[in-house]
Formats: structure tokens, C-alpha cells, sequence
């Protein structure tokens, strides 16, 4: 899962929303994202698995940004 700390994905998925390919695409708020991350650790674990699927579309949505510029 992508919202446990010390897992490579997690730090991935860490470095990639709080960088400028999120800020780079205009469907997404940054702001609430990183507040998003940034309230992972106080969340149950029902709730982390939720919002990982969540994160993981705004994640494959900058990855396809960086690697394609769409």
C-alpha cells in the first residue's frame, strides 16, 4: 500500500504530490492534496485503504504527465 511510511512507493507517491507535475496539471488542487498526505498517518487503516486508491489515480495522472508533457 502506498500510504505506509518507509515503503518505496509511499515515498514515490510523496515526492510526486507535493512536486510541480501535481501543480502542473489544472484538475487537481494541490493545496487539499498535500493536506491529504499530510493527514495519512493520524488515519485509521479503512480510511488509508480509500484514500490510497484515490491517490493512486492522482499519482498515475502525474506520471503520465511527466513522462507524455499531456
Amino acid at each position: 500500500m502506498t500510504t505506509l511510511p518507509g515503503e518505496r512507493f509511499h515515498e514515490m507517491m510523496q515526492d510526486t504530490l507535493r512536486g510541480q507535475t501535481l501543480r502542473s496539471l489544472p484538475f487537481y488542487d494541490p493545496k487539499s492534496t498535500v493536506a491529504l498526505l499530510d493527514a495519512l498517518p493520524t488515519m485509521s487503516d479503512g480510511d488509508r485503504v480509500v484514500w490510497d486508491q484515490v491517490l493512486m489515480t492522482v499519482l498515475s495522472a502525474c506520471v503520465l504527465q511527466e513522462r507524455f508533457r499531456l
